[in-house]
C-alpha cells in the first residue's frame, strides 16, 4: 500500500530544492504554485511568514511529502523559534546591542532562566500550532502565565 501523500505549499526557504531534499528525503513532484487571498511577509519577529489578504497572492511551490516529511518541516522550525524567542526576551530586556554586550555578559541566573523560559514558550507554541507558524506578539502574550 503505498504511503499517504500530502501537499505542501512551499515558500521562502523551502522553495531551495537542495535544502529540501536534504529536510524532506520523500519530497516529490515540485510543481510552481500561487496561494490566493494571501501575502508573504516578514512579521514582527522578524520570521517570513503568509497571512490572509484579499487579492494579493503568494508564488511559491507545492510538493507532495509523506507524514515523516510534515513532521521533518514541523521540527525544522523549532531551533528558528527558539532563536526569536530567546533573542525577544533579551532585547525586551535591553540586553542587545553593541552597547549592551556588558550588561549581557553579567545577565543573572534569574534574567537568564526567564529568557530561555520565553524561547521555549515560543517552541512549544510552533510546534503546536498547525503548520507550526511561529507566534506572533498576541500568541505569546496570551500563553505567558502572569505572576
Amino acid at each position: 500500500m503505498p504511503a499517504r501523500r500530502h501537499p505542501y505549499f512551499a515558500y521562502g526557504s523551502n522553495l531551495c530544492v537542495r535544502q529540501m531534499a536534504l529536510r524532506c528525503p520523500d519530497a516529490a513532484d515540485p510543481r510552481p504554485a500561487v496561494l490566493a487571498d494571501h501575502d508573504w511577509l516578514i512579521n514582527q519577529r522578524g520570521v517570513a511568514t503568509v497571512e490572509p489578504l484579499t487579492g494579493s497572492q503568494v508564488h511559491g511551490v507545492l510538493w507532495h511529502v509523506s507524514e515523516h516529511d510534515l513532521a521533518a518541516l514541523d521540527l525544522s522550525l523549532i531551533h528558528i523559534s527558539f532563536t526569536v524567542g530567546l533573542l525577544d526576551a533579551l532585547w525586551s530586556m535591553g540586553l542587545l546591542g553593541a552597547n549592551r554586550r556588558a550588561d549581557l555578559g553579567r545577565i543573572g541566573l534569574e534574567a537568564l532562566t526567564a529568557a530561555l523560559e520565553a524561547a521555549s514558550l515560543s517552541s512549544a507554541l510552533t510546534v503546536a500550532r498547525a503548520g507550526a507558524d511561529l507566534p506572533d506578539r498576541v500568541a505569546l502574550d496570551a500563553a505567558t502565565p502572569s505572576g
